[in-house]
């Protein structure tokens, strides 16, 4: 027979003692915000962009456009055989039907519109090449400065 064991005959769970919490502070404030308004930047950059892209749609390879070669990337709306418009993308010569996405549109009176981008996805919605233009700067500066900032702080804080 074997000899008998230490046996603990108690019902109830064992008596557990609660991990030590500790605060973890991945990121500083300034670093969180930067990063923050960097995101909001980049996203009203991409869609002035776009707003910008809606007034010369098409995308040539090289310093200029006066090359007499096809764009790489067109955008653009075409009249089928039945007379009905469709929306068209071609990426080297080939074509790809985008109707409701790019190429054509409804507009803010709900009318289809030849553009690029749909107005929803662009900053300003009207076609507004200036206004675009604005804003792209507007926000290209705000981006440059945040990162200026950003290097700035991570050297103060030897955090580089």
């Amino acid at each position: 027979m074997p000899p008998l064991r230490n046996v603990n005959f108690n019902v109830g769970p064992p008596n557990l003692v609660a991990p030590e919490r500790h605060r973890y502070v991945r990121h500083s404030w300034p670093v969180r915000a930067m990063h923050w308004i960097n995101v909001i930047a980049l996203t009203i950059l991409l869609m002035s962009g776009l707003q910008i892209f809606n007034s010369y749609p098409k995308l040539y390879w090289g310093k200029s456009s006066y090359t007499g070669r096809p764009p790489l990337l067109q955008v653009h709306a075409e009249r089928t055989v039945d007379s009905s418009a469709v929306g068209v993308v071609e990426i080297f010569g080939r074509k790809l039907r985008t109707t409701g996405a790019l190429g054509l549109s409804r507009d803010s009176r709900g009318q289809l519109a030849e553009r690029a981008f749909p107005s929803w996805l662009t900053i300003p919605g009207p076609i507004w090449l200036a206004m675009a233009r604005r804003w792209h700067f507007l926000f290209d500066c705000l981006f440059v400065i945040t990162g200026a900032l950003y290097v700035a702080s991570s050297i103060w804080s030897r955090h580089l």
